[in-house]
């Protein structure tokens, strides 16, 4: 068509192909050719007034756009030395804002300058006496700034070491360094020195009030493992905590005496007084490993790795299969504060000592606990299912493995086995053709080789140095990889257990096949156990007493049984039965192996003359004599009768057990009495002299070997 050829071109970029067709077939020629478009005429003024602004916003923009030299003009304005104070809080500045008066005070008082007094102070023995100048003047100070308050002064060491630290603080901030940790050992012991002058206390200001929980105890409570007055005055009647003034007449010493009395009338409560030494003993205390046994330390308080790593694995053989931590049982506790009506929000922030509210909601909260449904439809929540279905309990599975079974398949994989051979060639560059001829190495004789080659050729020990920490280097390497590579195939284990266990129990039950029996004998007991946890176990699991004397006869027996467990060694706990895997096709069979018996508590010790002479029989009377059984062993009572007892095959037997369980694993300033002739041993080497001179147990083990070195 004409029309079309008689658009304008500059138009066409305007108007899409099919705006151009609509528009051409309702118009004439002529129209299309002459007539101004309405749309063409809005569109360029449209256009050019979008221009215009472009243009204004640049130029606006290039006038807000200030040069490099307004910024560096800007800069110099900035006090760098009020840059560190910005970086403390309020607290801390006025703590160092004190330190600062003191300071300045001290230094009025000499005459001095306190800047130039700060930058004279260096590294050498004349600061170390003017700082202990200050400290004996700071702890005489009765008045505050200005002087205008009076103040007790510095009564406690931690409060002089308070101030030794803020003005340190002052001192990095005015000359840009600390002063050496030569000094800093030396202001150490000034400060110990200002206090015994002083006579300050060497206890620290008390913690913040710390919350008391009321635990009542539960009469005709329904199982005793979780009452903590029965496991809490088991182990002070253990160690004779109660007081006592009378020194005739009956004195609180056992449980039965406890459950006799009774609140005076007219009084509203009968105190039980402990002894003084016990208020600063530990309830949660560490077990020592020592030469003669393992000693329950008091004075060492029971650390958080210790307890987190128990848990996790007391989590483990149980069958959890989240990781059990000591946290679990505070979100537990926390969860059931929260969900008791009798506690209200502010009464919960007091108890978890949280500011507010929203620290169980954003920290602790993470899961809704409620029958949602039920609610809803108006219909009884089930609470008590609800409850257990969001607890740890229901992951509980026995037979969840936790550990390897065969760990010898570690050697087979391809990284274990390139660091073995790298580890074999590293002993043949240390020992050369030496490692061909026998069987090598044993760590008493790589000591001696050592020695060999030291004494032949300097240069020859400078290799072998190399080589020493090459292998040392290549077995850490190896090990290391072992503990990765076993605690990935525990890791795939549980994965696929997870996966796949659900599915096998149910296609079993759709079977017919009996499942329950399975998990029975995984819950079993089959290890070794002491006669004082099986009798520990019988007490706190039996049933309520029928009447309150009863009741008060159950709580007594589980008592005693907590006091006569605490003497009890446990030992490693034993391994879980290797059971083989069966098909969905086979009949599920009771277990062959009868569970094992108990085992009935021995005879005392003086009672049985079998005691009596394997005390005679190391007690040597001729340098010669060379008896079998271990004479701290024997002298355990914690131990059970058949360790006490034991005989070793040949002198040469005992010297290992003794070396190895009695000397090695110890320190050489090591402390221990010899429970049979009652001599206390100083250290390592008065143990071994005693052990060849009065028992016969001889060690002719190296110094190294034995750790003497």
């Amino acid at each position: 068509m004409a029309s079309r050829g008689s658009i304008p071109s500059g138009d066409e970029s305007d108007i899409s192909p099919c705006h151009s067709e609509n528009f051409s077939d309702h118009a004439s020629d002529t129209d299309s050719s002459t007539a101004p478009s309405v749309f063409d005429s809005s569109s360029e003024s449209e256009s050019e007034s979008e221009v215009e602004s472009e243009d204004d916003l640049a130029s606006e923009d290039e006038e807000e756009q200030l040069p490099p030299e307004y910024y560096l003009h800007e800069a110099e304005s900035l006090d760098v030395s009020q840059l560190r104070h910005k970086r403390y809080s309020p607290k801390t500045q006025e703590r160092l804002d004190e330190a600062q008066h003191f300071w300045d005070e001290f230094c009025k008082g000499t005459k001095r300058d306190p800047v130039e007094c700060l930058s004279w102070l260096s590294d050498n023995e004349e600061t170390v006496r003017f700082l202990k100048a200050l400290f004996s003047w700071r702890c005489d100070q009765r008045r505050g700034k200005d002087g205008r308050r009076r103040t007790a002064g510095v009564k406690t060491k931690s409060t002089l070491d308070a101030f030794w630290k803020w003005w340190h603080l002052i001192y990095k901030a005015e000359v840009g360094h600390e002063l050496s940790k030569d000094v800093h050992v030396k202001i150490r012991d000034v400060l110990a020195i200002v206090a015994t002058e002083k006579g300050l206390s060497l206890k620290g200001r008390p913690k913040a009030t710390m919350n008391t929980f009321p635990i009542p105890e539960i009469i005709f409570d329904p199982t005793l493992v979780l009452s903590p007055h029965v496991f809490l005055l088991g182990i002070l009647f253990r160690i004779g905590a109660f007081k006592s003034l009378s020194k005739e007449g009956p004195v609180m010493d056992n449980p039965e005496k406890l459950y006799r009395l009774r609140v005076l009338h007219g009084l509203g409560e009968q105190e039980l007084k402990l002894k003084d030494e016990i208020l600063s003993q530990n309830v949660f205390c560490q077990a020592l490993r020592e030469p003669n046994g393992i000693r329950i330390a008091l004075e060492e308080r029971l650390t958080r790795g210790w307890l987190s790593y128990r848990m996790k694995r007391g989590g483990e053989i149980t069958g959890f299969a989240e990781v059990a931590k000591p946290y679990c049982l505070r979100y537990g506790a926390a969860k059931a504060f929260n969900d008791s009506p009798d506690v209200s929000n502010e009464l919960q922030n007091v108890m978890l000592q949280h500011a507010s509210i929203d620290t169980f909601v954003r920290h602790y909260s993470v899961g809704i606990h409620v029958d949602a449904q039920a609610i809803v439809r108006g219909l009884p929540a089930q609470k008590q299912l609800l409850r257990f279905a969001c607890s740890m309990s229901r992951s509980i599975d026995p037979r969840r493995p936790y550990r390897l079974e065969d760990s010898s398949c570690i050697n087979d994989i391809p990284r274990v086995r390139t660091l073995e051979e790298r580890k074999q060639a590293a002993l043949q560059r240390e020992f050369g053709e030496n490692l061909l001829r026998r069987n090598f190495p044993q760590p008493r004789t790589i000591r001696k080789r050592r020695k060999a080659q030291e004494k032949r050729v300097k240069k020859l020990w400078q290799k072998f140095d190399n080589a020493d920490e090459q292998y040392d280097r290549s077995v850490k390497q190896l090990r290391n990889e072992k503990g990765r590579q076993r605690n990935l195939l525990i890791r795939e284990n549980l994965e696929r257990y997870k996966n796949e266990q659900p599915v096998i129990d149910s296609e079993r039950q759709l079977s017919g096949k009996v499942v329950d029996e399975e998990v029975l004998v995984a819950l079993e007991r089959t290890g070794y156990m002491t006669p004082q946890h099986m009798t520990l176990i019988d007490t706190v699991l039996t049933m309520p007493g029928t009447t309150i004397e009863k009741e008060y006869e159950r709580r007594i027996a589980a008592i005693n049984a907590v006091i006569a467990v605490c003497d009890a060694e446990e030992g490693a706990p034993s391994r879980r039965r290797v059971t083989q895997k069966r098909s969905a096709d086979d009949v599920d069979m009771p277990p062959a192996a009868p569970l094992p018996k108990r085992q009935n508590p021995t005879a005392s010790d003086k009672s049985d003359d079998t005691f009596s002479k394997a005390i005679a029989s190391v007690c040597v009377k001729s340098p010669t004599e060379r008896p079998t059984i271990c004479f701290i062993c024997l002298g355990s009572p914690s131990l059970p009768q058949r360790e006490r007892l034991w005989m070793y095959k040949n002198p040469g037997s005992l010297s290992r057990h003794f070396v190895n369980r009695h000397i090695k694993p110890f320190s050489n300033d090591m402390h221990c009495e010899c429970s049979i002739c009652g001599e206390k041993l100083e250290s390592k080497s008065a143990l071994l002299n005693h052990a060849e001179r009065v028992h016969g147990t001889v060690s002719r083990s190296s110094k190294t070997a034995l750790g003497l070195t």
